[in-house]
């Protein structure tokens, strides 16, 4: 199995790598190839770290506190939800895709981090009656931006 990336920039693909996909092509034996073109999801964001930490674990804390569980900081409040969502499979909403969340939040996609803050805020939503944007100033009640937003 042979491996390689193509960039499309601006509505137009790298011509040299689709002369190199061409020669891989021509390299095989005859037979019945699958070919799959997946999306390259790059690493979570600041901007996600900065929601899930400043937007969702800080706005926990006093909430975990009001109902007796002892969060003095958003440390806490990551292992609580890390102990309960990492390292297990789910079903990303959007693609109907079956995932696994990673273990560390440093090795986690654009798309498995959106997902992970999902499952925190549908926990928080079911689990302690916390809607955490209804917590949130009226203007910031937006959804997180992503990679490549503005």
């Amino acid at each position: 199995m042979k491996r390689f990336s193509i960039e499309k920039k601006q509505g137009m693909s790298n011509i040299q790598m689709l002369i190199i996909l061409m020669k891989h092509l021509d390299d095989l034996k005859d037979g019945i190839y699958d070919v799959l073109v997946e999306d390259h999801h790059g690493k979570a964001t600041h901007r996600q770290f900065g929601w899930l930490f400043g937007g969702i674990y800080a706005r926990l804390i006093p909430a975990f506190n009001e109902l007796g569980w002892e969060m003095t900081n958003t440390d806490d409040v990551d292992r609580f939800f890390a102990s309960m969502f990492r390292g297990r499979e789910v079903v990303n909403r959007n693609t109907a895709e079956v995932m696994t969340i990673p273990q560390s939040l440093s090795e986690m996609t654009t798309v498995e981090m959106s997902e992970y803050c999902d499952r925190i805020l549908d926990f928080c939503r079911e689990n302690f009656s916390i809607d955490i944007m209804e917590l949130l100033p009226e203007n910031y009640r937006k959804t997180p931006k992503t990679d490549g937003e503005t």
